[in-house]
């Protein structure tokens, strides 16, 4: 996660980035992912602690 923790970037094993997404809900409940990267065919991201 960015120090201003507006944008995650995810790595494989081998240390190689496969994934970018931008921050656009953080909450001690409810994060948002938007996707960063348009053209990688990944599908923006929400995680919700219940």
């Amino acid at each position: 996660m960015s120090n201003d923790k507006t944008l995650i970037t995810m790595y494989g094993e081998d240390n190689i980035y496969t994934e970018q997404y931008r921050i656009t809900k953080l909450t001690d409940k409810e994060m948002k992912w938007v996707n960063a990267s348009s053209g990688d065919g990944n599908r923006d991201r929400k995680l919700v602690r219940h």
